[in-house]
């Protein structure tokens, strides 16, 4: 049963893997500028494919017994944490910049979303410690903590928060560029609330990914 959670896993995050690399290479031999828009997407690539590789670790070490395979499966955990704000969060700037094109509305965004990134990266390392937002039982098996509902609540609000900021400038954005824009959040958004719900599904580095892919043929590098 394990080896098939584990294939399964991995069958998951491979392929968005790739995909995700292929962007971030082509990307990069494509785009001759080093603008602000650039930089954020290829960070967003970047995390996204490093959290495709720790997300099916977390898997692999879940429940396997001694101290090494729980501090793999601690610091697995933690990274996915820290990096989920972290996409979250280059999505908003990225949506701000395509909104006024100015670092100095970009710098004002960083001070709003900075206090919720730091709430949840320090809750996140200290989780294993407290138990907020993740466990690991006496058998290292993962847990979700009494205080997951925060790391949801801080994901989803910043994710909506984007998106409901994007509808109501939409006027500054050309048509085309805008709808690709929306369509990058309606895939993380929907199987975020998926995730959260049913405890177990893994789905939303591969759905960034697929959302990612919409960004790059529909508007990043244009």
């Amino acid at each position: 049963m394990r080896k098939l959670v584990l294939s399964n896993a991995i069958a998951v995050y491979i392929f968005p893997l790739f995909v995700s690399i292929a962007i971030y290479i082509d990307s990069r031999r494509q785009s001759e500028t080093n603008c602000l828009q650039d930089k954020l997407f290829k960070w967003m690539l970047l995390i996204n494919s490093i959290l495709l590789v720790f997300s099916p670790i977390t898997v692999a070490y879940d429940g396997l017994p001694g101290k090494i395979s729980a501090t793999i499966a601690i610091t697995a955990n933690i990274i996915v944490y820290c990096g989920t704000v972290v996409v979250v969060s280059l999505w908003g700037l990225y949506v701000n910049y395509q909104i006024y094109h100015s670092l100095r509305y970009v710098k004002k965004a960083i001070l709003s979303i900075s206090p919720f990134v730091f709430v949840e990266v320090v809750m996140t390392i200290l989780s294993p410690y407290t138990g907020w937002f993740f466990y690991l039982d006496a058998s290292n098996i993962y847990h979700r903590g009494n205080l997951f509902a925060i790391h949801a609540i801080i994901n989803l609000g910043l994710l909506i928060s984007a998106i409901i900021f994007l509808y109501h400038k939409r006027k500054n954005i050309r048509s085309r560029y805008f709808s690709a824009l929306v369509f990058f959040a309606v895939p993380p958004l929907i199987l975020s609330i998926l995730q959260t719900l049913f405890y177990g599904l893994e789905l939303i580095w591969g759905g960034i990914t697929v959302s990612l892919l919409i960004i790059y043929h529909g508007y990043a590098l244009d």
